[in-house]
């Protein structure tokens, strides 16, 4: 995909996206081609930021990076306890990474090699508003933690 149909498919789903984070109550960092940064914060869990770097938006599925509110990698001891995130190295970035569909951590993974991301792209739940809000259910749905 070029840059420019990739950066007009990222800037169309962007409105959405910041639609979800105020009702949510997400902190954005960023939601501009080809970031999106937003923390993820409550009372009851560790806040958990989450950056989605998609510059072939939607040929390949955004990088996904876990991180503290600080911007730095989240240690494996702060990352939610819920399946999404694996606490595992990924064999390419050497971190935690969101183990789901349409994060290229996961399609990239030798597990997953068989579940390509063109079996899942255009679907409306894997557009980026839905990609950050299966990632913030994963949080939410994690035992409780301060």
């Amino acid at each position: 995909m070029n840059e420019v149909a990739a950066k007009a498919l990222f800037d169309a789903e962007m409105p959405a996206l910041l639609s979800l984070a105020k009702l949510r109550g997400w902190e954005v960092q960023a939601a501009a081609y080809p970031l999106v940064d937003v923390t993820f914060a409550s009372t009851e869990r560790m806040p958990l930021r989450v950056q989605m770097h998609a510059p072939d938006w939607n040929d390949t599925p955004p990088s996904i990076a876990l991180l503290l509110p600080s911007g730095e990698p989240c240690p494996t001891d702060k990352l939610p306890r819920h399946p999404m995130f694996n606490q595992s190295a990924h064999h390419v970035t050497g971190k935690p990474f969101v183990c789901s569909i349409g994060s290229k951590e996961y399609h990239t993974h030798p597990n997953h090699l068989n579940d390509p991301w063109d079996n899942h792209r255009g679907k409306s739940k894997n557009n980026l508003p839905g990609l950050i809000t299966q990632i913030w259910n994963g949080w939410d749905k994690a035992p409780k933690t301060t």
